[in-house]
């Protein structure tokens, strides 16, 4: 496998022999599949090899030098023992190239949420993602490893049928960010008001009327004057938001009481991660999640839905909320509100589980995976070229 220091003018080729590239549908500022390869090219290039993004589309505001676009001749085809990691892209017009290009494959799933989840509100979605699951299943008789982005998506990838290598790989977690970033203003309502934090898109497979029941269980028996903001891009127009909404006010809470905040910036978000007693979540989809990550570093206490992800995440230090037991969870709402003792021992504790997602562990992991995989192409195309002399 050629690395950068053997062979710098081989650098201006598309694919400079035996090369590492990745590849995926669109490249976007901030987007969390750009963030992730864009990590994987920095961990590439620090172990020494050649390696590059090819993408679809990409949106303005990419670094140039980081991607190049796969159409316009920009991505010749990769050689025998190129090493290619996909990063799947439901319907994209990028797998049946992953399928026809002769080189060895690498599919790195992000998980696909499952159409049962959503079908009450979305069937047209629903069906969508369910075709998702048989895309994906059909790249499987190609694909020699698979990198998950963790450890619920790997046992969904191999419930598809996949039953190569699957390493699990998390995004990286930017720390520095959180310590670097500045806060703004906590306007003065929310200032004076206990506030309860849930960061994410306003989808069905997050389950945001549970989080509202559970909320309102607090709100009526403990604190009138608490707020449930929920922060994410929300379509208003949609029929689970307006469903929402609807129950909302079934559940006679004040005006204001659940607040949808829209996207905010980190900027407008860190006060309220600061102020907020505690973070919830009641999500049943298990993908990895940053603002779990932003939570536990920030010192912020997380209730959630016991799943395979949160698990992984935080180990025994969240507390996890009852599937459909509201008294008991506004309980536990108020025992992290009222318990220093039990809020001081889930907020290290979280915090801890976090050393798991560092550079270095990522690092660590990824270098072995790769490692591996470019030892075994070697051997494989020693093994050719003897059968070919004889």
């Amino acid at each position: 496998m050629r690395k950068l220091e053997e062979n710098t003018a081989a650098q201006e080729e598309d694919w400079p022999g035996n090369h590492i590239a990745q590849m995926l549908d669109t490249a976007c500022p901030g987007e969390p599949v750009t963030d992730y390869a864009l990590n994987f090219q920095k961990l590439l290039r620090r172990q020494g090899y050649e390696t590059i993004i090819f993408a679809l589309n990409i949106v303005p505001g990419v670094r140039p030098e980081d991607f190049r676009p796969m159409k316009d001749g920009g991505m010749k085809e990769p050689r025998e023992g190129d090493i290619l990691l996909y990063h799947f892209t439901p319907g994209s017009k990028v797998n049946p190239d992953y399928v026809k290009y002769h080189c060895r494959h690498v599919l790195v799933w992000h998980g696909s949420v499952p159409g049962n989840l959503v079908s009450a509100f979305d069937p047209q979605r629903a069906a969508y993602l369910d075709r998702t699951a048989r895309e994906a299943a059909w790249l499987a008789p190609c694909t020699e490893a698979v990198i998950a982005d963790s450890e619920s998506a790997a046992q969904q990838i191999r419930d598809l049928g996949f039953t190569c290598p699957v390493h699990v790989i998390t995004p990286l977690i930017p720390f520095e960010q959180f310590d670097a970033q500045k806060s703004g203003e906590l306007p003065s309502a929310d200032a004076a008001r206990q506030l309860f934090l849930a960061v994410g898109d306003i989808l069905p497979e997050r389950r945001i009327g549970d989080l509202i029941s559970c909320f309102a269980a607090y709100n009526k028996t403990y604190n009138r004057n608490s707020r449930l903001m929920l922060v994410g891009r929300c379509d208003e127009a949609s029929p689970y938001y307006l469903t929402l909404r609807d129950y909302e006010e079934k559940l006679s809470l004040d005006p204001g009481a659940v607040f949808f905040a829209g996207r905010l910036s980190d900027c407008d978000i860190l006060p309220y991660y600061l102020h907020a007693a505690a973070y919830l979540d009641m999500s049943r989809y298990e993908e990895f999640s940053m603002p779990f990550a932003e939570a536990a570093f920030l010192k912020l206490p997380i209730l959630c839905r016991r799943t395979a992800f949160t698990v992984q995440m935080l180990g025994e230090d969240a507390l996890f909320m009852p599937e459909t037991d509201t008294a008991l969870a506004a309980g536990l709402m108020d025992r992290v509100v009222q318990d220093d003792t039990l809020r001081n021992a889930m907020i290290v504790g979280a915090k801890d589980r976090l050393a798991g997602f560092t550079w270095a562990v990522q690092q660590e992991t990824f270098t072995r995976v790769m490692q591996d995989m470019v030892s075994a192409g070697m051997v494989q195309m020693t093994m050719m070229r003897k059968k070919a002399g004889e």
